[in-house]
């Protein structure tokens, strides 16, 4: 499986080397080199790589602790590029974290970093459209199960995608329809109008801004203008005002 390993760059090798010495660049070459040579990471047998070690001189329980978590980690976001683990993958991550001798709990920081990122971008995917339907809950919901991320952090980042995804809704309106306008930040000003009467131009400005801010529940008078001909009222202009959550 050459992808995602592969051998390093002469000028990434220098860096390492620079850092950690030739044994550790020649090391961790050829544990690189072994894990894209190999057709699965589940494949690879423990001793092969306790014997590079041995050849390098390399104690895996205190040394080049930074690059094994980078493989592991590289890894891991490769398995997770489609937003699943296949039976297969987490095989090979559970095999892969025996191979480099890494702890419990560099594993769990790994994958809960790894998991933010990905749910995160998940999310931004399916609020693309300002919407979530039955079917992108479900996805949600299981990817949160793949990635083993817990309930706290998944609502965190739902909030957080919710009020970028709201953002890009709110400046979108605001650039592309003249009902919405962003002022001051958090503060929003909606316009409405209508030839009937002063309830349907304030109706219209509410819904317009239930589009743009369908969790809405109160929103201020601020203005109203009425255009009259020949003595009567032709058309009612309102302006309220709300501020974002």
């Amino acid at each position: 499986m050459a992808e995602p390993f592969k051998a390093p760059s002469p000028g990434k090798l220098g860096r390492i080397a620079g850092l950690a010495g030739r044994r550790k660049r020649a090391f961790l070459s050829d544990v690189e080199a072994l894990l894209a040579a190999s057709e699965r990471v589940a494949a690879v047998d423990p001793s092969r790589i306790e014997k590079l070690a041995r050849e390098h001189e390399i104690d895996l329980a205190t040394e080049v602790s930074t690059p094994r978590r980078s493989l592991y980690r590289r890894f891991l976001e490769y398995c997770l590029n489609d937003h699943a683990l296949s039976p297969d993958e987490s095989e090979d991550l559970t095999h892969l974290r025996k191979l480099l001798s890494l702890e419990e709990g560099e594993v769990a920081a790994i994958h809960d970093d790894v998991g933010r990122a990905v749910y995160g971008d998940a999310i931004a995917v399916v609020l693309e459209d300002y919407k979530l339907d039955p079917e992108e809950e479900a996805f949600l919901s299981r990817l949160r199960h793949e990635i083993g991320l817990s309930d706290d952090a998944a609502a965190e980042l739902e909030r957080a995608g919710s009020q970028r995804a709201r953002a890009r809704y709110v400046n979108r309106s605001a650039v592309h329809r003249n009902s919405v306008v962003a002022r001051k930040g958090a503060e929003l000003e909606l316009a409405g109008k209508s030839e009937v009467g002063l309830q349907q131009a304030i109706e219209d400005a509410i819904v317009c801004a239930c589009e743009t801010l369908p969790e809405l529940e109160s929103a201020e008078l601020k203005d109203l203008r009425v255009e009259i001909r020949a003595g009567a009222p032709v058309c009612w202009h309102v302006k309220l005002t709300t501020r974002l959550p």
